[in-house]
């Protein structure tokens, strides 16, 4: 960023280059204003080498033409391509004057009737003013042209005293030469500063109240409060229950059909567990016979080993007489 201000035939050149942000805008804000105050009441904006395209540059400049337009200085600006003259029109829709070459625009501002005082009143006449005073009809005017002052220069209402920068020069200027007048003014800024810390606070509390207020009024209207209203809230309901009672009952049939399965499983583990134990009874039962019959076999191999043992000796003692 490059910034330049030059004066040539009683015009006042400010040439910036490149894109500006806030701190850079308001400073170039408070020298034109030195500027004008010390009567430099034709300006002209050199803006061949600004970066126009940039959106927050381009707004802070605007801003800056506004400002000298408001103070009522003869007031163009040039090195600007006819296609990019629409980005300048200003917020309220004013026309700047903008220029292709400096010789226009310098034509311009020395044809041009700068006006210091850059505002208008409406003075109410005396047939309009009602059976008042002369001092009433003053009082009038003079309220009438505080509003309109501070509506035409509603973003430049700080008091200059007050402004970063100012307060900066001021502290320079008391290194150098100390005066009672800038220590006012530092109370001042104290106090001021103060002052917008504690109605920061109240505007905090009140954005909780208004937040909460806001949110009550949301919910109070989401509650019908017409026929229409609830004749379609009631629509939506009865809406809703049918696909509720829709999936309730298919729900139902699941459990039905699952109640269904179960009982069967139930029944065929029932007839199972009885074949089984049926089966279970009988293997017992063949178990049992077999043991007994087992036991007879038993003894009835006793006994014919008992016999054939009787015989062996009788056969072996036949023998053995001579």
């Amino acid at each position: 960023m490059e910034v330049n201000f030059s004066t040539q035939d009683g015009i006042q050149f400010i040439t910036i280059a490149g894109a500006i942000n806030e701190p850079e805008a308001a400073a170039i804000r408070f020298k034109l204003d030195r500027k004008i105050n010390q009567g430099r009441y034709r300006v002209l904006f050199d803006l061949t080498r600004f970066e126009l395209k940039n959106n927050a540059a381009r707004q802070h400049i605007k801003g800056i033409i506004a400002y000298s337009l408001n103070r009522g200085a003869a007031t163009s600006v040039y090195g600007v391509p006819p296609i990019d003259w629409p980005l300048l029109i200003l917020n309220d829709h004013r026309r700047i004057e903008v220029f292709a070459n400096k010789t226009d625009a310098v034509a311009y501002v020395l044809k041009a009737n700068p006006d210091p005082k850059g505002m208008t009143f409406h003075v109410p006449s005396a047939k309009a003013s009602g059976g008042k005073t002369e001092q009433e009809i003053q009082e009038e005017i003079k309220t009438v042209a505080l509003q309109a002052l501070l509506k035409k220069y509603e973003m430049f209402q700080q008091t200059n005293e007050l402004d970063p920068f100012s307060l900066e020069s001021v502290a320079e200027q008391f290194e150098k030469n100390p005066t009672r007048e800038a220590l006012t003014i530092e109370r001042k800024a104290s106090e001021r500063l103060a002052k917008t810390r504690e109605e920061i606070k109240t505007l905090e509390k009140t954005c909780d109240s208004l937040a909460i207020k806001v949110k009550g009024a949301i919910m109070e209207r989401k509650n019908p409060s017409s026929p229409k209203e609830i004749e379609l809230k009631e629509k939506n309901l009865l809406e809703e229950i049918s696909k509720g009672k829709e999936v309730q009952d298919k729900i139902e049939a699941l459990i039905q059909k699952n109640i269904s399965l179960v009982t069967g499983y139930k029944k065929d583990v029932s007839n199972t567990k009885i074949s089984l134990s049926n089966k279970i009874i009988e293997t017992n039962e063949k178990i049992i016979k077999m043991i007994q019959e087992n036991e007879e076999l038993q003894k009835r191999l006793a006994e014919e080993d008992a016999k054939n043992q009787a015989a062996f000796e009788a056969t072996l003692q036949k023998y053995k007489q001579p």
